[in-house]
């Protein structure tokens, strides 16, 4: 699609006036570099050593303590880690077999067993209820141990999806025996894992070193310890890569890391990932005309506001998936057409000039560009005749919404599972069983029933393809863009690329 002049830079001015960034120009000064020592200037803290909450920004920090069951390679295939081989023992997914592997020690030297397994899968969710652990692996009824390398989990009610599960968060693997005998506040003091690093300090909000896990039963990691420095201001953590004292930084927008790919000694890295950032709708006022609906689907923009938001780093989707995610389908689309927009809105018959405007939901900086692309969005609303409201709201605001059902219309949302499982997208975000869903109407279930039920991935993917397209085309959601990650390191740095943009820190190293 054609972007007019005056079109970019008109939404250029609205989306970017004020975003400049004054960032170091002059040539970094000389340092020492002591080659097995890896700093990093990270946006984020964690949320706390006892994994039973995480985003995926601080799932990096965790996976360097903490081992899960499975791992992901590349492409976003599962592959062995902790858990050797499974299987399912129905046809349901209500019962899975995992095997899992004898040579593996926790950084205080205790050995693995299934016992470990099961502590960290269902004692823990005893123990943690409200948390994001709980919510996920509540599902399960019982766990047998029919020996110490072997578990078979029960499950109160299907749950296909909960091999990728294993793969996503939070499935950390903890050590029983030294968790119960410290207990959950000193575990979240001096925590034990068994993956890649050990805790040596943690200053919160301040400062975490990490050193190698000498006992680790995979490749040992490239640098010996990693000091990661919690630098959440976005300039700070710019004017420290450029001044040297960092080698590594991220989260930033795409406009800063291209800035600062500009730097000699720097590399900017973009990639997509397995989140997306969509608008949920709800089924009141104006909204429960179809023809609204997609009226306002197809008065967005999506490539125009990449380029003027994401200088086209993020990738638009019409579907909840994204390219190289198992159910992205490049065969759907609803494409850009105002003029097609307008005539949807004529035909529902609705007199706008009458209604009060429509409210629009969104967060600022928690997302990236969240607010400015909800004006912009707003703008063509507004184009096609249809007034709104902007609502600005804390996370914890848009969580006691949801959980009250108080919206009263579009919701921007982010969302990352870490899999690209298509179960865990609109598995969650449409699913009237689920808090997450905030559309709500009886012709759901019927449609979202097959995909919840398919057990084998291959199934699953061509069932959500089926679902999806049929929910976005009723208008039911909105997608809007596949996320990105935009990394920016020294150029003497090797960072592999991840495809849900999770930082792999054992697998960096200096070339």
């Amino acid at each position: 699609m054609s972007l007019t002049r005056r079109e970019f830079l008109g939404l250029s001015a609205i989306l970017l006036s004020g975003a400049s960034l004054g960032l170091i120009k002059s040539k970094p000064p000389h340092r020492n570099i002591n080659k097995n020592i890896l700093n990093i200037a990270y946006p984020t803290d964690i949320a706390g050593w006892e994994p039973s909450q995480a985003t995926p920004l601080q799932s990096s920090i965790l996976k360097c303590v903490f081992d899960q069951p499975l791992e992901l390679d590349k492409n976003l295939n599962l592959t062995p880690s902790i858990v050797t081989d499974y299987q399912w023992l129905d046809r349901h997914g209500q019962r899975l077999k995992l095997h899992f592997r004898n040579n593996i020690r926790f950084q205080n030297g205790d050995l693995f067993t299934a016992l470990d397994f099961k502590f960290s899968f269902f004692d823990r969710v005893k123990l943690l209820p409200n948390t994001l652990l709980a919510g996920i692996w509540g599902a399960i009824d019982k766990i047998e141990l029919p020996d110490l390398y072997t578990a078979v989990v029960h499950f109160q009610y299907p749950m296909v999806n909960a091999i990728s599960m294993l793969a996503d968060i939070p499935a950390y693997i903890l050590p029983h025996q030294y968790y119960l005998k410290v207990g959950e506040k000193q575990f979240r003091r001096k925590p034990i894992g068994s993956g890649p690093f050990q805790l040596v300090e943690y200053q919160p909000e301040q400062r975490i070193v990490l050193e190698a896990n000498p006992v680790y039963w995979q490749s040992k990691p490239y640098f010996s310890q990693l000091n990661i420095l919690i630098v959440k201001d976005h300039i700070s953590r710019a004017v420290m890569l450029e001044s040297g004292q960092v080698d590594l930084s991220l989260n930033f927008s795409s406009y800063t890391a291209h800035k600062l790919g500009e730097t000699p000694a720097l590399d900017a890295k973009f990639q997509p990932t397995t989140g997306i950032m969509l608008l949920q709708l709800v089924n009141q006022g104006i909204l429960k005309d179809k023809s609204v609906r997609l009226a306002l689907h197809y008065a967005i923009n999506k490539p125009l506001l990449s380029q003027a938001l994401y200088q086209g780093h993020a990738n638009p989707i019409y579907t909840p998936a994204g390219v190289g995610m198992p159910a992205y389908d490049e065969n759907f689309s609803l494409l850009y057409n105002p003029a097609y927009a307008k005539q949807l809105l004529r035909a529902s018959g609705i007199d706008f000039n009458k209604q009060q405007p429509l409210n629009i939901y969104t967060t600022k900086g928690i997302l990236p560009n969240d607010l400015e692309l909800v004006k912009a969005i707003a703008q063509m609303w507004n184009n096609i005749g249809i007034k709104t409201k902007i609502n600005v709201m804390t996370q914890t605001m848009i969580t006691a919404y949801q959980n009250g059902h108080k919206f009263d219309g579009p919701v921007l949302y982010g969302w990352n599972p870490a899999t690209g499982d298509p179960s865990t997208y609109s598995g969650f975000l449409m699913n009237p069983n689920i808090t997450f869903s905030l559309w709500q109407s009886d012709d759901i279930k019927t449609h979202i029933s097959p995909a919840l039920a398919a057990l084998d991935m291959p199934s699953r993917i061509q069932a959500f393809k089926k679902f999806d397209r049929w929910q976005v085309s009723q208008g039911y959601s909105i997608p809007l863009f596949q996320n990105f990650s935009a990394i920016v390191s020294r150029n003497s740095l090797n960072i592999p690329e991840t495809a849900n943009g999770i930082l792999d820190m054992k697998l960096i190293k200096r070339v």
